[in-house]
């Protein structure tokens, strides 16, 4: 649950997004739209986005909200789902037979990025994107109305990203690690792309693939295994940042109003480009994000490490986004630093409260 003061904030987020890009939003206007994974990070954020739309732009779009449990999220968020024009759907995305004949834009957003579970239980992962994919891709080649089918994907699908090289585009792979258990999530990805492009290529379905790297900010739990996840739950805490992995890693976060309103731009793609990636390339390493979360719970914590600069395997995960920004016209806005700071104000107004502290 969330209090009001946060459910404000979020709003506030969400205006400001949408100044200016009213105007390239209203193909979305009296349409209806279907999400699965509605109520993970990604889709809450789109609801949270659409609902300011409705509700103070007069955009009448209509949601069918498909997840697991979507029942219970909406008991624990009804700010986000108890709204007339959204339907919400019970069901598991493998289980489904079919979609509304009304819907003309679907969003395909299932899946868990959680490293945990990819690793404890690979086929249940691998099973779970690529049969859901086909069954969503399936129900969407009966659509008479479906103007666009948007996958998300993975920033992973690249394979793991030299230390060394630039960003990552949109056409460049590194070599595949597939005996590594964490990368059965990434391989699956691609798979998974591989079923857009031939529904796209056989029975002409509209599709564009979104490939995500890392966000932070409101509605994301903080229990999550993430580096700047658990330096803000030790700022909440109290404690010290602590920074258990190599101090030099590489990491961008983009803000999550920002996520959705890509997202949404996406959804409308006219352009024969179809891949994009979704995320910041406003990098910079551990140490530097560390004491920016540190600084915004006031300075007084301190920053701890475990090991020295250089004594771990480091790693980056950065995207370049030169394809999207160029192609909607929609430059990055809110860089890394700025995302986290207004992450860290918004966990602080719930306090203790939120992402299973």
């Amino acid at each position: 649950m969330i209090n009001s003061k946060q459910i404000d904030y979020i709003q506030n987020d969400c205006e400001q997004v949408l100044a200016g890009q009213l105007g390239t939003l209203t193909a979305l206007k009296n349409k209806s739209l279907f999400i699965s994974g509605a109520n993970g990070y990604v889709g809450k954020w789109l609801i949270e986005l659409i609902n300011h739309l409705n509700e103070h732009h007069k955009f009448n779009i209509n949601i069918k909200a498909c997840a697991t449990s979507i029942s219970q999220s909406a008991k624990d968020y009804p700010h986000i789902f108890r709204k007339k024009y959204i339907d919400l759907i019970d069901k598991d995305i493998k289980n489904l037979s079919e979609i509304d004949a009304s819907v003309s834009y679907v969003l395909h957003l299932a899946g868990n990025p959680d490293n945990r579970i990819h690793s404890s239980n690979p086929v249940k992962i691998m099973k779970d994107i690529i049969l859901g994919t086909t069954r969503i891709l399936d129900a969407c080649n009966r659509l008479e109305k479906l103007l666009n089918f948007t996958h998300f994907s993975s920033g992973h699908v690249y394979g793991q990203q030299p230390f060394e090289a630039m960003n990552v585009n949109e056409n460049t792979f590194y070599s595949s690690t597939g005996t590594r258990l964490l990368s059965y999530y990434g391989e699956a990805k691609r798979a998974s792309e591989s079923l857009v492009n031939a529904y796209r290529s056989q029975y002409k379905i509209p599709t564009t693939i979104l490939r995500p790297f890392a966000f932070i900010g409101p509605h994301q739990l903080i229990d999550r295994p993430w580096a700047i996840n658990n330096f803000i739950r030790d700022g909440l805490y109290g404690q010290s940042i602590r920074i258990l992995g190599e101090p030099t890693t590489i990491r961008s976060y983009m803000y999550p109003s920002e996520m959705a309103l890509w997202t949404l731009r996406a959804v409308l793609n006219p352009s024969e480009k179809n891949v994009f990636n979704l995320g910041s390339s406003d990098s910079m390493d551990l140490q530097s994000i560390a004491q920016i979360v540190e600084q915004s719970f006031g300075g007084h914590l301190g920053v701890s490490t475990n090991s020295p600069p250089g004594a771990l395997n480091k790693s980056k995960f950065i995207p370049d986004i030169s394809k999207f920004e160029t192609a909607f016209d929609l430059p990055l806005k809110i860089g890394t630093e700025e995302a986290i700071r207004k992450a860290v104000t918004w966990y602080k107004l719930g306090g203790l409260s939120y992402g299973k502290l």
